[in-house]
């Protein structure tokens, strides 16, 4: 509270000379005072505030170095989610969320306040902070929602932000997932939820993950899976073959021979980012066969259906 929010606080003109300031303390404390209010919990609240004035003016207590301040409050955390490939989810980088988290305003730092911050005392409480709120023969007090409790209210207000200290939410921006980020996971954004009032810090931004289906590739863990269709000789007799990795590279699989359908086979490093490198990429065996023949495959395939698929003695 600075000089010229007391003046307006105790009612009296700027300069005002003490015996002044002190009978308008007076009068207001006459109403104000917690012993004229027996029980009510907020009785003190706007007597220490024309209290406090009144010292200020008459110089038993400095002014505050900031005018009419009160106490940074901390922003909420905002919550929002992210669709990502998982091509994504490998390499990581950044992405845009669903929704914007908002921001201090720029122009008052956050204050809701411009110039000198002038206040003058609440024309709805009364200076008192409070007010009755009649249910019948019931009268309850309740804090003054224009004012907040403080009594008084800013003029000069911040026109970039209305007077809240917080900027609409312009998207987000984009935000960083890191490689190996997995469906579900929660990732958090420090200062980038919900803005503090009064100058308080943002809250965090809570960025849940969801990774989309892929058509190729399942995720087990860190490991990647896969089908792997593999010519019939080439289960029969063994062989090289080649399979596609999720960056798009290829890889060379050997086949053992006499490799059955549905084992699994695993390439190290191939898989997802983890802790400790890279996890595996496993292929599934299965049998690929040919839409159209040849005359002589089909000669060849007749003859060893022929000879039967007894074991070489």
């Amino acid at each position: 509270m600075d000089k010229a929010e007391a003046s307006e606080v105790l009612g009296v003109q700027p300069g005002a000379a003490a015996d002044a300031v002190r009978a308008a303390f007076k009068r207001k404390a006459k109403r104000l005072h917690p012993d004229a209010r027996p029980g009510d919990p907020l009785a003190d609240a706007g007597f220490i505030r024309i209290k406090k004035a009144c010292d200020i003016l008459t110089g038993k207590v400095p002014e505050d170095a900031v005018p009419g301040a009160r106490s940074p409050k901390q922003g909420a955390d905002i919550g929002t989610a992210v669709t990502i490939t998982l091509e994504q989810a490998a390499s990581g980088g950044e992405v845009a969320p669903e929704a914007g988290s908002g921001g201090a305003c720029a122009t008052c730092s956050g204050s809701g306040r411009v110039g000198t911050g002038r206040h003058a005392i609440c024309a709805v409480c009364g200076g008192d902070g409070v007010i009755v709120k009649s249910h019948g023969l019931l009268r309850l007090r309740a804090m003054c929602g224009t004012c907040k409790g403080d009594g008084s209210v800013v003029l000069d207000t911040c026109q970039a932000c209305g007077g809240s200290g917080q900027r609409c939410p312009d998207g987000g921006g984009a935000v960083t997932v890191p490689p190996g980020v997995a469906d579900g996971d929660v990732l958090a954004f420090p200062g980038r939820g919900r803005p503090g009032a009064d100058g308080g810090k943002a809250g965090t931004l809570l960025v849940t993950v969801r990774v989309a289906r892929h058509p190729r590739f399942a995720r087990r863990g860190d490991d990647l899976l896969a089908d792997l269709p593999v010519p019939f000789a080439d289960l029969c007799l063994g062989g090289r073959v080649r399979a596609e990795t999720l960056d798009g590279r290829q890889a060379c699989v050997r086949i053992p021979a006499g490799t059955q359908p549905g084992k699994v086979l695993a390439l190290a490093g191939l898989g997802m980012p983890c802790a400790g490198g890279h996890g595996r990429l496993l292929l599934r065996v299965g049998v690929e066969v040919p839409r159209e023949l040849s005359a002589e495959q089909a000669g060849l395939l007749a003859r060893f259906r022929q000879i039967g698929m007894a074991p070489a003695r």
